[in-house]
């Protein structure tokens, strides 16, 4: 006796059931919580709107509390299918900012966001540029009307002074990029490094002037760099330097040495190791014998490059 009428029957009972086992689509509700802070400070930031989007339609708004936090709760459609959902972020003085969100059967691939944002007063120093010198702000004397413009004239004396000679070593793609950028002001000594980070700084520099309204002036200058490399900020002092003309301005071979230490981390942890090596050539050439943390940097490049004794830059 054939047995397909059985077997038939089985596939019907089985497609009978299926309703009852998957059911109809339903609705869920998820809750999105996070944190909302000052990215250059890790400040919380309070009243920023957060609002989350399925293409073009609203799922849930809300606002973030004095500590930064927020929770988010949403319905959405139970599915299978993955549902790419975007998490935007908002406040006054800050550039917005925005992360996704995957639902899939009705759970989210990660219920906890941490947003930062960053400052609209720093975010025009941001470059494309790999390797960059970012010159924050600098404080005037106590009593001092100030120069309003102190970063850029520093900025400019390291663009003359230092850059110019970097230019004998370094093709001109390879050069770091020398920005002023007085609204980077750290409020504490635990920014300075987080300023480095959000503006993709491998130097960031900050400090003071003891009268900005002199010919020449002392100038004190703090060296932090993106990458943690500096075991701690580096302090040095420049006398008698002529800000009011960029060709004379000339700063201490501290602080030059101090901005290129800074500055060679970039090159190594890029693995731009050739690169590295025609730093430290420069570097030489400015500073004489190197510092050891800029010979070291030059021999963990060397030892990177098969064929670094071809390179011009294997000998200083």
């Amino acid at each position: 006796m054939s047995r397909l009428p059985h077997v038939s029957s089985l596939a019907r009972a089985a497609l009978a059931l299926l309703p009852l086992v998957c059911g109809p689509a339903f609705a869920v509700t998820i809750v999105l919580a996070g944190t909302v802070s000052d990215s250059s400070t890790g400040a919380p930031v309070s009243g920023a709107d957060v609002v989350l989007r399925k293409g073009g339609a609203e799922l849930g708004s809300t606002v973030t509390a004095a500590d930064g936090q927020f929770q988010l709760p949403f319905d959405i459609v139970a599915q299978p299918q993955a549902q790419n959902l975007k998490l935007f972020v908002r406040r006054d003085g800050f550039v917005a900012a925005s992360q996704d969100v995957v639902v899939t059967s009705g759970a989210a691939s990660r219920k906890s966001f941490a947003l930062g944002l960053i400052p609209q007063s720093v975010s025009g120093c941001i470059r494309s540029s790999d390797h960059a010198v970012v010159v924050g702000y600098f404080r005037p004397a106590a009593g001092s009307a100030g120069d309003p413009d102190i970063a850029g004239r520093v900025a400019d004396a390291l663009n003359y002074d230092l850059l110019t000679r970097m230019q004998q070593a370094l093709d001109q793609k390879s050069l770091p990029s020398i920005v002023a950028c007085g609204g980077a002001r750290p409020q504490a000594v635990v920014d300075y490094s987080r300023f480095a980070k959000v503006l993709h700084a491998d130097a960031f520099l900050v400090g003071s002037v003891n009268d900005a309204a002199l010919r020449k002036v002392k100038v004190d200058i703090v060296v932090v760099d993106r990458l943690d490399l500096l075991a701690a900020p580096l302090r040095v002092s420049s006398k008698d330097v002529n800000l009011d003309d960029p060709e004379l301005a000339r700063l201490d071979v501290a602080a030059h040495a101090a901005i290129l230490t800074a500055l060679v981390g970039g090159y190594e942890q890029a693995r731009k190791f050739a690169e590295c090596i025609d730093f430290t050539s420069a570097a030489a050439r400015i500073l004489g014998p190197l510092p050891s943390a800029l010979e070291s940097a030059r021999q963990r490049c060397l030892q990177q490059v098969p064929n670094r004794g071809l390179l011009s830059g294997n000998a200083p």
